[in-house]
């Protein structure tokens, strides 16, 4: 995938990014200084682990980010397909293998993007569960690593379809800005791919999970807030 097919909003954003590769810029704020590789841990459902829809070519944002950071950062996919924050959803991440090995690579840095499976309508209860149990997440993530990593909450990319009973509404009207309120109160840094990816339905076959480009576009989403912080 290359920048010249990137265009709309996106294309600003991969610009920038590959402008500060170029200058060699990046990620000084969280440059781990013993010179050990700086290990990043990408904690999500399918959309992070990179379901690809069928007939496409598998995709996952973190490989993505892995290209744009080179080999000075590790960057661990710890997705988790068809999982929730909702501690009394189907598919509870707290559950997952994943979840215990965040814990055991001892990152420096957790991006986490949940929301998709919560807004599933035998799924989604309440705004006061979603955020009690994303809550609950962060400072858990925070009080359990020996290296109090730094974390970033992404909002999900939209939804461009209503396929595999994921709500659209519910994640606009809910999901999004519970997340938002949460990278607020809790004091993380908040990553939007929903708004940066509302005009990129074509990189969305199944109008759920990203194709190439669609990963590509949220590894570079990612990776700018990273250099950003």
């Amino acid at each position: 995938m290359t920048l010249n097919s990137a265009r709309g909003p996106t294309a600003a954003v991969l610009r920038n990014v590959l402008a500060a590769i170029v200058c060699g810029t990046l990620m000084q704020c969280i440059f781990d200084a013993r010179g050990e590789a700086v290990r990043i841990c990408c904690v999500g459902d399918s959309i992070t682990r990179g379901d690809s829809p069928a007939g496409t070519r598998p995709a996952s944002y973190p490989d993505e980010l892995q290209e744009f950071l080179g080999e000075a950062y590790e960057v661990c996919n710890l997705g988790s397909p068809g999982t929730c924050v909702l501690k009394d959803a189907y598919g509870p991440y707290w559950e997952t293998d994943e979840f215990a090995r965040v814990f055991e690579l001892e990152p420096k840095v957790i991006v986490v993007m949940f929301g998709t499976n919560d807004s599933k309508p035998y799924n989604w209860s309440s705004d006061s569960a979603f955020l009690r149990d994303y809550q609950d997440l962060v400072d858990t993530l925070r009080a359990s690593a020996v290296r109090a990593p730094r974390i970033f909450l992404c909002t999900p990319p939209p939804a461009f379809s209503r396929a595999y009973d994921v709500s659209p509404d519910t994640l606009h009207n809910h999901i999004v800005p519970n997340i938002q309120q949460l990278a607020a109160s809790r004091h993380v840094s908040l990553v939007d791919c929903y708004t940066l990816l509302e005009t990129e339905p074509e990189n969305f076959p199944d109008g759920i999970h990203p194709d190439e480009k669609g990963a590509m576009l949220i590894g570079a989403i990612v990776h700018r807030a990273l250099e950003e912080k």
